[in-house]
């Protein structure tokens, strides 16, 4: 049998780049993929020792500002 294992986007982002990337992409899939995306943020943060008070937030604000989708 198989045996799987649940992914964690978080494992492979460790690189404020690849945070950039994975945030990008997100706020194109809308408002709660961004939400999803911040929270898997901090997770990569704390896991590569990032202050998570940063999480992606100013990034994010930013974003949806930009979101064509929020008018």
């Amino acid at each position: 049998m198989l045996k799987t294992f649940p992914f964690d986007p978080a494992d492979y982002l460790d690189s404020e780049e690849g945070i950039a990337a994975y945030l990008a992409d997100a706020r194109t899939d809308g408002p709660e993929a961004l939400s999803d995306a911040i929270e898997v943020i901090a997770r990569a943060r704390t896991r590569m020792k990032l202050p998570v008070t940063d999480a992606g937030s100013a990034s994010a604000s930013k974003a949806a500002e930009q979101d064509p989708k929020r008018g």
